[in-house]
């Protein structure tokens, strides 16, 4: 917890870490009041989804192309999915990047999964320190969905806790999962079975 006291001493905000994870600098400073201004200016997209968890993420966007974010631990789902993803691009001629970010809790299987798309070329891998990354995309997704709660926001009344709690259901089942995002404004996801249909 990160708690931020005004000029007076009084608390202006019981836990800014959330929003600190998510928008750094710019949520100075740091205040309930900001969080809810920040949420209010924020839309579901893949930039507030991964922000900027790859340098590659600003190129794929302004080129407009269409963003896939998956995790789980299966590989043969992954082959299967990475496979069929791109042979449904290519015969859209649909320019596509995708991009492993793991599961919550990354395990030897997701390292030896990393090592297997990586080796056969299935799609883009964080390139150095995996295990950060993979770390840092779940933790922005936990913290966007305590910021929210910390505003009052219920996965009944709020879009965004709504997709955010869906990520989360699948990346607990034992199947895969999919973002695809084309550029940075149509996004739509799905578990395992679903994306693979």
């Amino acid at each position: 917890m990160l708690v931020v006291l005004d000029p007076q001493g009084k608390p202006a905000n019981l836990d800014a870490l959330p929003m600190m994870s998510i928008w750094g600098t710019s949520a100075f400073p740091f205040t309930t009041i900001r969080e809810g201004a920040l949420w209010s200016e924020s839309s579901w997209n893949i930039d507030l989804l991964a922000d900027a968890i790859d340098p590659r993420f600003s190129d794929w966007i302004r080129d407009n192309k269409v963003i896939c974010l998956y995790g789980g631990e299966d590989i043969k789902w992954i082959r299967k999915f990475t496979l069929s993803a791109r042979a449904a691009a290519n015969a859209l001629q649909v320019p596509l990047e995708m991009l492993y970010v793991g599961k919550r809790y990354p395990k030897e299987k997701v390292r030896r999964c990393h090592d297997v798309i990586n080796r056969e070329k299935l799609s883009h891998i964080f390139s150095v320190d995996y295990h950060d990354y993979v770390w840092f995309f779940w933790v922005r997704l936990w913290s966007m969905w305590n910021s929210k709660k910390q505003i009052g926001a219920t996965v009944e009344n709020d879009h965004i806790m709504q997709q955010i709690m869906d990520i989360l259901a699948y990346d607990s089942s034992e199947h895969g999962w999919a973002v695809f995002s084309w550029g940075n404004f149509e996004i739509t996801k799905g578990n395992g079975e679903k994306v693979s249909d």
